[in-house]
């Protein structure tokens, strides 16, 4: 009886503690049950039906469409009142000017007859900015390689050019040699997909430039697989004849953007922005690219009010903001004119590629941080959850499962139920979180997309590449990070606060591993170890900078201002045993002692800290790009030849507890491109001739 009860005990604790255990290397911020709430409400089927609503096909949108409102407007609208989201709001940010194609059409009329592209069929072969045409002429073939070299050519003359090379570079040099246009079939992925078509224009992209002095022509884009038969043809001996007709005008309308809200409970505890972009331009629709992200951070909002409406999980503290509209057009005016919410925001979330099929694609879902001019804790709280997901959504011969040999498994009924592959990078600008993080509005935002992507900007960016589990898991992911800061107190602050000590120290181990390897390779170690040296100094400011980020959370809370204290003695105590053992390294390479020795440039950078006045803010998105206006010409180009990234350095100035040797350090770090103190400090005083920064020394 007695083992009957101790055995019954034991099976007791065993199963309590697998239940408490969710993976054998990796845990979540939040607690389990709000954690489940989330993954059950979110719903991969609703973020797929909204792609195929937003973007099933690519179209042509007609004059009444642009007069009116577009199509995808109306549908988030709709959607955002039925979901019953907050502040919902649509606003005219900008105007735009857009060539709108009509119809076209390209036929061979001989030797044979037959019909080679039809802008009704298939609008992405009609290459955008094309002119009005009606013509009968022969096709003739020109290289890439030809092109290339842009010697004359009086033979195109009336003629229209059949090409591999990209539609504007082909555009370019029949209109400096008489074409009449072009016809292109380039394709970067032939090899891979012979019926892509590329989204493309004939405006200079590349190569040779249009000439705006000339009359634009038109251009059509066609598969490789109709390609190579034509040029086949033409290279053995075939004369084609081909009449194309082209209708196309221009638009004006005005640019909107989509604006809602889920309210916190502390109107003074600031909000997260969620972004992503319903258009790249107005010509070019996209599954992937970008209707998957839109559809997502709607579903975001769904599953958040819906488990907040129904009292499954708390009131946050924090709103959330969610913003649509078009890549930097609409994105860059609606944050210059909503100061009230950006001013108060902590953060953004910006999705941008996020339901393509990864394991068809061999693609990761990748999340991309900050750069070291906006350091934030976003980076690693939502690096929790994607570890997490990894963790618990994939086969594990160590951890016990269930379901789908998952020990969590977030997968859509109608999805894979793949595992899921993830990668944490370094910053990757080039969408609409790079609005946010622009000197002129500085909110740190984060970017989540799927790569790599085979099929973005081209034909064959369908809903047919999407897959519902890959959409419910950004949408978890991107929910569950944003509701771990918005509902932060005391208690969440300190769980972020440890969890960025921690990584902290475990990315300064990388790093030490990393600059090992660099001295090892060295033919001069002394300048390799000042170089890891300053490098892993730089990474180590990064993270204190980050860590400091977490007292916004708390603001007057000295429980939190002291954690961060210890914190940043803990990232101290790590920095120089890592720096240590890079000694102990190089000595021994080296055969000598390595001591570093600060120069009188470098102790008199140390004590100057380059401080923003309000300007940037005031100057709002393009902060830069504005001051940069003044620069004389001389000073602009000796930027450009000398310094890659300007922007990184204007925004290490944001906290003003950068002194320029830890900037000089930092962006050793980041880019591991050695810039003299000289032209970081030139850069910084041409900065403060223009009022944005001021030199403080301390």
């Amino acid at each position: 009886m007695k083992k009957t009860m101790l055995l019954a005990t034991a099976l007791t604790v065993a199963l309590t503690i697998s239940a408490q255990i969710n993976s054998t290397k990796q845990w979540v911020m939040m607690p389990e049950r709000t954690y489940d709430y989330i993954v059950g409400e979110a719903s991969g089927e609703r973020a797929l039906r909204s792609i195929m609503d937003l973007a099933s096909y690519e179209r042509n949108r007609t004059d009444a469409e642009y007069k009116g409102t577009l199509h995808e407007i109306s549908y988030i609208m709709k959607m955002l009142h039925e979901y019953g989201l907050d502040n919902i709001r649509l606003e005219n940010v900008a105007k735009a000017d857009t060539w709108n194609g009509i119809s076209a059409s390209l036929w061979e009329v001989s030797p044979t007859i037959q019909k080679i592209a039809d802008y009704d069929e298939l609008v992405v072969m009609l290459a955008s900015g094309s002119e009005n045409a009606d013509v009968e002429a022969e096709l003739v073939w020109v290289s890439l390689e030809n092109i290339r070299n842009t010697q004359p050519n009086a033979e195109l003359a009336g003629k229209i050019v059949l090409t591999d090379a990209p539609v504007s570079m082909g555009h370019a040099y029949a209109q400096a040699n008489g074409g009449l246009g072009v016809v292109s079939f380039y394709s970067s992925r032939f090899l891979f997909d012979p019926i892509q078509i590329p989204n493309a224009g004939i405006g200079s992209r590349g190569g040779v430039p249009a000439n705006p002095a000339q009359k634009a022509l038109f251009g059509f884009n066609i598969t490789p697989r109709q390609g190579f038969d034509l040029k086949s043809r033409l290279l053995g001996g075939d004369k084609i004849k081909v009449q194309a007709k082209v209708q196309s005008n221009r638009v004006q309308f005005d640019i909107p953007a989509i604006h809602c809200s889920i309210k916190g409970s502390d109107p003074n505890a600031g909000s997260i922005i969620f972004s992503a972009h319903l258009f790249e331009g107005y010509n070019k629709l996209g599954a992937n690219d970008n209707a998957s992200g839109s559809a997502v951070i709607l579903e975001v909002a769904r599953t958040l009010k819906t488990l907040i409406d129904k009292g499954l999980i708390e009131r946050p503290k924090r709103s959330m903001h969610f913003v649509w509209g078009d890549e930097f057009r609409a994105t860059g005016p609606w944050a210059s004119n909503n100061r009230d919410i950006t001013e108060s925001a902590l953060c953004n979330i910006n999705l941008d590629m996020v339901g393509i099929n990864l394991k068809d694609n061999n693609s990761y879902y990748t999340l991309h941080r900050t750069t070291y001019g906006n350091p934030h804790y976003i980076n690693d709280v939502a690096e929790n959850f994607f570890i997490y997901m990894g963790e618990t959504n994939r086969n594990s011969i160590l951890a016990p499962a269930r379901g789908v040999n998952y020990i969590k498994p977030v997968v859509a009924p109608s999805g894979t139920d793949d595992t899921f592959v993830y990668a944490i990078s370094e910053h990757y600008g080039a969408s609409d979180h790079e609005v946010f993080n622009d000197w002129g509005i500085q909110v740190p935002g984060i970017i989540m997309i799927t790569w790599p992507d085979p099929y973005y900007h081209t034909s064959e960016d369908r809903v047919d590449k999407m897959d519902a589990t890959q959409l419910k898991r950004a949408t978890v992911l991107a929910a569950a990070t944003a509701y771990t800061i918005a509902v932060a107190n005391q208690e969440g602050a300190l769980r972020i606060g440890a969890e960025v000590v921690a990584n902290a120290n475990k990315r300064l181990g990388f790093y030490q591993i990393k600059y090992i390897d660099m001295i090892a390779n060295a033919t001069d170690v002394d300048a390799a170890y000042r170089h890891a040296v300053f490098a892993i100094e730089g990474h180590a400011k990064n993270e204190k900078n980050t860590l400091a980020t977490v007292q916004e959370l708390t603001p007057d809370n000295k429980a939190i201002s002291d954690y961060i204290k210890k914190g940043n003695t803990s990232i101290d105590k790590t920095t120089a045993n890592i720096i240590e053992s890079l000694k102990i390294y190089a000595e021994v390479r080296a055969g000598k002692p390595m001591k570093i020795t600060l120069s009188p440039a470098e102790i008199a950078a140390s004590r100057n800290y380059p401080v923003q006045t309000s300007k940037p803010k005031e100057m709002r998105y393009g902060a830069l790009n504005r001051a940069q206006e003044s620069f004389s010409i001389e000073e602009r180009m000796e930027l450009r030849a000398k310094l890659s990234n300007p922007a990184d350095i204007a925004r290490m100035t944001n906290s003003g507890n950068n002194s320029v040797l830890d900037i000089h350090k930092m962006m050793l770090a980041q880019h591991n491109r050695i810039l003299s103190l000289e032209e970081i400090n030139n850069f910084l005083s041409m900065l403060e001739k223009e009022g944005y920064v001021k030199m403080v020394k301390k």
